[in-house]
């Protein structure tokens, strides 16, 4: 879910308001100004509405850190000291992840960070990791599409 500010700005578009407070189980509180014509609390609960339906931002500092401490990722380091496209492919990664935060970016050097792993005596993640890796990606709320997970 987007922060509250984001919620905030939407409905004091609609009318003016001191503020609004999440009040758990996706409800709110919003403590207007002035009493809100019928219009403009049914378009406050559409934006309501519509602020609930967004997905969560990726978490790029918790994906960071558990990859980090993994021993999927200690191989990696260990294929980027014996290979300079291993060791490009995962300066890349973990720029992407506690720098640029561009998923592109994160997508092409993890795919490619397979590929060097594989010509080194360190090898490709093993099904385990991969499942692993799946399953931090999906709790931190990346997308899969493009990530050679296979």
């Amino acid at each position: 879910m987007p922060n509250l500010i984001q919620l905030h700005e939407a409905i004091a578009l609609i009318a003016p308001i001191h503020g609004v407070a999440d009040t758990g189980g996706g409800t709110f509180r919003i403590d207007w100004v002035d009493e809100p014509a019928e219009v403009q609390e049914e378009a406050a609960q559409e934006a309501i509405a519509a602020y609930l339906a967004q997905p969560d931002p990726p978490d790029w500092d918790g994906l960071l850190d558990d990859l980090q401490d993994s021993a999927a990722f200690g191989r990696a380091f260990a294929a980027g000291n014996e290979s300079v496209a291993a060791s490009n492919a995962l300066q890349l990664v973990m720029l992407s992840l506690s720098g640029t935060k561009r998923l592109p970016n994160l997508v092409y050097g993890f795919n490619n960070l397979r590929s060097a792993m594989a010509t080194t005596s360190a090898g490709d993640f093993s099904v385990s990791e991969l499942e692993w890796i799946v399953e931090r990606l999906t709790a931190r709320h990346f997308p899969l599409a493009g990530f050679d997970l296979t």
